[in-house]
């Protein structure tokens, strides 16, 4: 643990504070066998001997990188984040759909307010990033296409975690995925290792810059503090 950024945080990021304790409070990641035992209950001896789970909850507090704490937000707002990042980075082609019956199936899919944010201020919010992601998933409908990038987008962020970070976040990340991706087959959703092929270290450093803009700009600026 980085001591010297921990005091530091504590004098200048209280609200980046709160959200690691709450983040590593027993209630925030509880086993399935204990979700109907308070957690403060958890450490007593009868609830260890009953439930063995309950001395296997784990903690994580290495959020110095700043991309990591995408792990505190809630599953709302994951899934409001990634299909914010894959309708800005199809946001061209959205503002080619021109027929009304292309729009009103873009609509149908993702809502009339995801359409407008890609009409709008999502044109002005693509990068070279949009290129990388262009010539893939062809065969899919535009909604689905932005749907299945926003999770590529999310996967590459979450990528190089540590595996204990990786442990606690993927099972809310995979009932999130499950939400984007509904409708779409499987084989489309895992990382293709062509594309990785591609990814570079720049690429990764505009694709944190890209998310966090969106997520206090678009998703919730009341992260803000966390994320300073």
């Amino acid at each position: 643990m980085n001591k010297s950024f921990f005091a530091e945080a504590l004098q200048h990021q209280p609200a980046f504070i709160r959200a690691l304790l709450a983040y590593n409070s027993p209630a925030a990641a509880p086993p399935a066998e204990l979700a109907h035992v308070p957690a403060s209950l958890w450490g007593t001896a009868a609830v260890q001997r009953r439930f063995p789970a309950a001395q296997q909850v784990k903690t994580f507090w290495d959020f110095v990188e700043e991309p990591r704490r995408i792990a505190f937000l809630p599953e709302e707002s994951l899934l409001r984040l990634a299909l914010c990042c894959g309708i800005t980075l199809h946001a061209a082609a959205f503002a080619h759909c021109l027929l009304r019956t292309e729009r009103q199936a873009i609509i149908d899919d993702l809502g009339a307010d995801a359409l407008h944010y890609a009409l709008t201020r999502g044109r002005f919010r693509q990068n070279s990033l949009c290129a990388l992601f262009q010539p893939w998933h062809k065969e899919l409908a535009l909604a689905q296409r932005a749907r299945v990038h926003g999770a590529w987008a999310m996967q590459l962020l979450i990528q190089p975690w540590p595996q204990a970070l990786l442990d606690r976040f993927m099972p809310r990340w995979q009932a999130v995925l499950a939400l984007l991706c509904h409708g779409i087959s499987p084989a489309s959703v895992p990382l293709e290792p062509a594309f990785l092929a591609t990814w570079q270290l720049e690429h990764a450093s505009l694709l944190w810059f890209s998310l966090k803009k969106l997520l206090l700009q678009e998703v919730d600026a009341a992260w803000a503090p966390c994320f300073a």
